[in-house]
């Protein structure tokens, strides 16, 4: 292995958290949550410019956080799109996209940027794609690795980390799940 890292990736405006692994000691990595505030407004106008602000205040700390990291990156796996969540569909996918037109940008041409649906990164961690719920990811996470965080957000970008070290070094995954997992993230389309 080399000196580099895998990036993990939980967006959303109320708790993105972002897990970066050393690649040659995955026992050593950082984990940060960042958070912004709701927009308040009472015209349409006022709404529009405080979720651009929001969007631009949240990816410069973001982008400040990642600033040296990225540059040695070899793996970035983001939690895909969720649209079951309390925040409406457009709100997501325009942070969502600004997150990865900067990430596309930035990021090394030889770093692998990957998404993954939220079953598949509960399947990699759990070992099954069961609708359990957070909880079993948190339980699965903190038994295996003896992680203890403040919030979901905070287990799943570990989680993410820890799927992007396994693109960036296939040969770590050992259980039958961890490799089907890795199989279908790198595949087109996510097939198997």
């Amino acid at each position: 292995m080399d000196n580099g890292v895998a990036i993990g990736i939980d967006p959303s405006l109320t708790g993105t958290a972002i897990c970066v692994m050393e690649l040659e000691d995955p026992s050593r990595y950082t984990l940060r949550r960042f958070s912004s505030d709701p927009v308040r407004g009472e015209t349409k106008d006022e709404l529009l410019r405080g979720r651009m602000r929001r969007y631009r205040t949240l990816l410069q700390e973001i982008r400040d956080h990642l600033a040296a990291p990225l540059s040695r990156a070899r793996a970035i796996c983001l939690e895909g799109y969720s649209f079951a969540s309390q925040h409406s569909s457009e709100v997501l996918a325009e942070f969502g996209a600004l997150l990865r037109v900067y990430l596309v940008d930035e990021a090394p041409p030889q770093c692998l940027l990957l998404e993954t649906a939220p079953s598949t990164l509960k399947k990699f961690v759990t070992g099954r794609g069961d609708r359990r719920g957070k909880l079993h990811v948190v339980a699965s996470l903190s038994k295996r690795f003896g992680v203890e965080f403040g919030t979901d957000d905070e287990y799943d970008a570990f989680g993410l980390a820890r799927l992007a070290l396994y693109a960036a070094c296939p040969d770590l995954a050992e259980a039958k799940h961890e490799k089907d997992c890795l199989k279908r993230l790198l595949s087109p389309r996510g097939k198997k």
